[in-house]
């Protein structure tokens, strides 16, 4: 599974840069990116290369899709942790009903095997012979 997970993502590296290869004048380009809303003035970057904006957005994404699943890790966490205290308590009670048990079964006694016959004892039955 190691082997294909780092296939699939030698694969997805060599289509990016193939990508970014090919498009090389387009990320070179530099451009202003402004901003405009009510009530505030305009707000303009300095020019920056369209690669810089790319890796901005893609970063941007990457922590905001990392801070949604700290929270269903932590969710899952307390899961875990309170399932994990269920089993402990079920575990507790199958111990002492197994000590109850005991207490009002008595174990049973070994039987002693006595021997009646001095000869060992045959695999096959003894049938009469015919005559």
């Amino acid at each position: 599974m190691k082997k294909i997970k780092l296939f699939v993502m030698l694969l997805v590296l060599a289509l990016v840069l193939v990508f970014a290869f090919q498009n090389q004048t387009y990320f070179q380009e530099k451009q202003h990116l402004s901003l405009t809303l009510p009530l505030l003035d305009p707000y303009s970057t300095p020019e920056v290369s369209t690669a810089v904006v790319c890796l901005v957005c893609f970063f941007l994404g990457f922590l905001f899709s990392f801070m949604i699943s700290i929270s269903g890790r932590m969710k899952r966490k307390r899961t875990i942790k309170s399932l994990n205290g269920s089993v402990k308590k079920r575990e507790k009670e199958i111990e002492a009903l197994k000590n109850e048990i005991k207490e009002v079964v008595p174990a049973p006694k070994p039987v002693e095997l006595v021997e009646t016959s001095d000869s060992p004892p045959t695999d096959t039955p003894e049938t009469p012979a015919t005559t």
